[in-house]
């Protein structure tokens, strides 16, 4: 399990969809190819002076992701979009969790950058 935070920026304009994107790369002693499975497990977004917004509600789309690596140390991009049922606000803050899943010969995967993103 890996969890991630941050606070949407003050350039941010309310009810523009939120994006995270990752990259990611296997390092692995198992042979190639091999499957680096992420899923979402869980997303909190909260307001100041307010708490938790969206009834819990929140989700990542899509709920989980798979890429197949054929190499070590070769980066892939991961997306998922933020889902929420109220619109979002600059300055709230957003927390979720990914883990891996996968069959048997599933990677072990390096995160090596996160980023948020909207327009």
């Amino acid at each position: 399990d890996v969890d991630f935070n941050f606070m949407i920026p003050p350039d941010y304009t309310t009810g523009t969809p939120l994006t995270v994107r990752l990259l990611a790369y296997a390092r692995d002693t198992t042979s190639f190819p091999c499957f680096g499975e992420l899923s979402s497990s869980w997303v909190y977004i909260a307001r100041a002076g307010v708490g938790e917004i969206g009834d819990g509600s929140a989700s990542l789309t899509p709920a989980d992701i798979l890429e197949i690596f054929a190499s070590a140390d070769v980066p892939k991009e991961y997306t998922f979009a933020i889902d929420s049922t109220t619109d979002l606000q600059a300055g709230d803050t957003v927390s979720f969790g990914l883990f891996g899943f996968g069959p048997a010969t599933r990677c072990s995967l390096i995160i090596t950058g996160v980023g948020v993103y909207y327009q």
